[in-house]
Formats: structure tokens, sequence, C-alpha cells
């Protein structure tokens, strides 16, 4: 090879373009580059670039090119996304594999004999991953936990809440002292409208367990007046304390066929943001009036408390 040659080579080596960021894998084997960068775009990249990385790994890459479409081509693994995954178990003899529930991940899971022996066909289980795919080979790993078999009832929950990280208990940081410091705001509400006069009920499913919304209403002469109670949250959960970052960490409450996992603490969601009839409760109120053809003429908006009356169910309300 000429000396010329050699050199071009070199010039478009030093030119690749070098970018960090995620892996999102496709459950066909390819991926996808997202650079950490916003100003960059996503990049394809095929199965033979991908270099033992899988799905939200952070990789660093260089940008190529492929019949005039830009690829990525992983050169180093900085982190892996995955360090535990959950799956159920196809049993051999000597060995075992776990197939995990997250397909984008790629990969079956060795579990060598020693870590596989007491293991069963369809056990669900969380395996530790020790050792990462390359080449050929098969990611290795260990079981650290079997959750049940995948016949067990309501073994669909416990994958769901493994597969999504879903933590079901609160951090003791945001537990501590927040019964007393709750009933302490909750006793000292500030400066309210007093609404607990109106006939005030709430509308929920038949199992709801947190009712977060009231409603009183009146006929007036030239129409109506609405009353829309909402659960205030806000004062009790203060920006940027433990508890505000926890509830943004989890983002929404999940709701399963026979159980919830909220995203405030019980002692919240259950009971002083919960608008339980015959109790006070403090409120965000929005009064709104309308005319008799249903338009909306005026509206008003208050920090309240209020006491609901009842509380109904859609199967009841007509």
């Amino acid at each position: 090879m000429s000396r010329k040659r050699v050199k071009h080579k070199k010039k478009i080596k030093e030119n690749l373009q070098i970018l960090i960021g995620k892996v999102d894998m496709a459950a066909d084997g390819y991926g996808f580059f997202i650079p950490d960068d916003p100003k960059e775009k996503d990049v394809f990249i095929p199965k033979n670039k991908l270099n033992g990385a899988s799905h939200k790994d952070k990789v660093k890459v260089t940008i190529e090119y492929f019949r005039g479409k830009k690829e990525a081509r992983v050169v180093e693994i900085l982190e892996r996304g995955y360090s535990k995954i959950v799956g159920r178990v196809e049993k051999s003899r000597f060995f075992a594999y776990v197939i995990p529930f997250v397909k984008r991940f790629g990969f079956d899971i060795y579990i060598p004999k020693k870590y596989s022996e007491d293991l069963k066909d369809d056990d669900v289980v969380i395996c530790e991953i020790t050792k990462y795919q390359e080449k050929s080979k098969n990611p290795e790993g260990k079981i650290i936990k079997i959750l049940g078999n995948l016949n067990d009832k309501g073994i669909e929950n416990e994958i769901v809440i493994e597969k999504y990280e879903i933590r079901r208990e609160f951090p003791k940081s945001v537990k501590k002292n927040l019964s007393r410091d709750s009933f302490e705001l909750f006793k000292n509400p500030g400066k309210r409208t007093d609404f607990r006069d109106l006939f005030t009920v709430t509308i929920d499913g038949e199992t709801a367990r947190d009712f977060d919304d009231a409603i009183s209403i009146h006929r007036l002469e030239n129409g109506y007046k609405l009353f829309i109670h909402i659960a205030d949250v806000s004062h009790f959960v203060r920006p940027d304390s433990r508890l505000d970052k926890e509830a943004y960490r989890r983002g929404t409450s999940i709701y399963f066929p026979e159980f919830a996992i909220p995203m405030l603490p019980e002692e919240l969601s259950n009971d002083l943001c919960s608008l339980r009839p015959g109790e006070d409760r403090l409120t965000i109120t929005a009064e709104i009036d309308y005319d008799e053809k249903g338009n909306r003429v005026n509206a008003n908006f208050y920090q309240s408390v209020i006491k609901s009356d009842y509380r109904l169910t859609y199967n009841y309300v007509n």
C-alpha cells in the first residue's frame, strides 16, 4: 500500500465523529444510538457494529457511513444498562438459561450448574449478571431471588414490579417524621375559604381507595354554579423536599388488579389527601358559573376546606 493511501486512511480515521450516549435496542437485534448531546440525532446501529452492547448501555461510538447512510459503531461500553434481569428459567441437566422478560436485552443468560441445581422450568427469577456477552458467548449470571413459578397466581404483578424496578417501600428519609409533619401542616392550613356547609360528594369506582376530587352543584336562576374541589397535595408536599423528589421519581401511582403502589405515602394518599366523607379536608376549589346552555360565564379559584357528605360510585350515580 502506498504512503499516500495510508496517509489518506489515517486522515479519515482521525476525522471520525465520536459521540457518547445510550443504546436503544430493537427486538430484532439491531439498535439505535441515542446521543447525550440533544443537538445530535439518533443513529442506526446494525447488529455487526454493536460489539457486545445491549439495551440501555452507555457507550462511546464512532459515526460511519455505509452506502451513503449514517451508522454508529460501538467502540467502548462505558456503563452497563442492566446489572440484573427478571426472567423465566429453562433448565437442562447440567446448566440453565434465564430468558429475560425484557425482550430488548437481546440475550438469554447462561446459568452454570453450581447456580442452577435448585431451579425448575418456568421458575420466575431475578438474575444477577456476572459476565457480559462477548463475541458468540452469551452473558453469564447467578440467581439472587426466585419470585415464584410462571403458573403461580399473581406472578404477573411480581414480574411487572421487578421488570420496571418499581419501588414498593418509601425510603426511611421520606417516612421519617412524615406523620408528625403532615399532621402539623394539617393543623396549620393558612387562610382558606370555608366550603364545609356545601353539599359535596365524591364519585369514584367501586374499588377506589383514595378520593382526590369532589363536586358541589347548585341550580341558579339562569344557570348553574359548579364547585370542583381537588385535594391540596401541595400543602403537604413542599418543593424540593425529600418527599417531593421521591414523588417526582415515581411519577404516578401504579394500580394493579389487587393493590396499588402509591406515588405518595399512605398517610397522605389514603388519609390527609383523601376526601373521605364526614372529615375536614384541605382543597383547591374552582367555582364556575354556567348559563342554561352550559356555557362558562365566570370562574374563581380558592384555597379551601371542605367536608364531603357522601362517597358515591359510578355504578350508583346515573
